[in-house]
Order: structure tokens, then C-alpha cells, then sequence
């Protein structure tokens, strides 16, 4: 049986999906590494003839940008992730011979139980900012999340999945001492440096 507020869930999983596939394609375009525009070291600029190539430029500047280029791989990772889990479903409802949306019902929203006075209770005692609603809402999303990603498992165990987004390296002017200072920053955001207080 499904629970109320299944078509406000929906509506939020497939929007959440549309966005996804914005902004990986934006993202695409708009910053394609400049390895991958350019054939070998373009020309920047010359000096009395003596041409700066733009890896002249990266070995200068690799330890600055590589954080941003850290960052933007997790961006694309997540849109990228997000799609994948869409193309599964897509899959999966046209093997099935089924609508997205009818999937989504029988294997996802139908599935997920209902949120109780217990749980919203529990949640309002650690965060008092939100009402009775916000919290039931917030828990049922959540909820839905957790069945959304055991659904997308087992398709993924049954389908070929290859994931070829490369992960940015370190630059090499970047020293192995440099690199280890980084820690991670959360949860996509990145990486940062550490500074040692003496």
C-alpha cells in the first residue's frame, strides 16, 4: 500500500534526476579539462620567441587549481552517479514493460514504511528548528533514499556498469609531503590542506 505524500516523492526523486543531467551536461561543456581542448602544449604567449605553453602554465599554477579540479571531479561524480541510477530505472521499466513512474511505485515507494510519532519524536529532540511536518517529510525522503539505493543495487549487480570519469592527480610540482597534508573536506566537498600548527 502506498504511503502518503508518494507522488510529493516522486516528484522530488525524478526533479532531483532531471537537475542531475543539467548539470553534468553544463558542467561538461563548460569545463572540459584544458588537457583535453588543447592537442599538445598550446601556445600561451612568446617571449624574444620562446613560446609558454600552457604546461608551463599548469606547472606553475597546478598546486592552486588542483583543489578546483578535485572539487569539480566530485560534482561531475555525483551528476554522473545520478544519471546511472536513471538510466537502471529507465532500463529496468522498459524490461519490465512498465512506466518510470509505475517502477518506481511497485520498487521504491510502495516498499518504504510509513514514519512514525516514535521516529518524529526521536528526530524533534535533536532538531527543534522544524515543525511535526518538516520532520515527517524529511524522514520519508530520507526513507525513500535508503530503498532508492537498495532498488538501484541489485540492478546494478544485474547490469554492466563502467564508470570511466578519471579522477584528477596531484600535479607533480605538488610534492608526496603536500599531498598528504590534504585531508578530505566532507562529504563532496573535496579536498583541503591541512595547516600543522608548531
Amino acid at each position: 500500500m502506498p504511503i502518503a505524500l508518494t507522488s510529493e516523492v516522486q516528484v522530488s526523486l525524478r526533479s532531483r534526476i532531471r537537475s542531475s543531467a543539467w548539470i553534468l551536461a553544463v558542467i561538461a561543456i563548460a569545463t572540459t579539462p584544458a588537457h583535453a581542448q588543447r592537442p599538445t602544449a598550446a601556445p600561451l604567449a612568446s617571449v624574444d620567441g620562446i613560446t609558454i605553453t600552457a604546461d608551463d602554465l599548469d606547472a606553475v599554477i597546478g598546486t592552486v587549481t588542483w583543489p578546483l579540479d578535485e572539487r569539480l571531479y566530485q560534482i561531475r561524480k555525483q551528476a554522473l552517479d545520478a544519471l546511472i541510477k536513471q538510466r537502471l530505472l529507465e532500463r529496468e521499466a522498459a524490461r519490465r514493460k512498465v512506466s518510470l513512474q509505475s517502477l518506481i511505485d511497485t520498487e521504491i515507494t510502495s516498499k518504504v514504511a510509513p514514519v512514525t510519532d516514535d521516529e518524529i519524536d526521536a528526530k524533534a529532540k535533536t532538531d527543534s528548528s522544524q515543525s511535526r511536518d518538516e520532520i515527517r517529510k524529511s524522514l520519508l525522503k530520507e526513507k525513500v533514499a535508503i530503498q532508492l539505493t537498495k532498488f538501484v543495487a541489485t540492478l546494478e549487480r544485474k547490469s554492466s556498469v563502467r564508470v570511466m570519469l578519471d579522477q584528477p592527480h596531484a600535479p607533480r610540482s605538488m610534492g608526496r609531503r603536500d599531498r598528504s597534508r590534504c585531508v578530505a573536506a566532507g562529504p563532496g566537498q573535496g579536498r583541503r590542506p591541512v595547516r600543522r600548527r608548531r
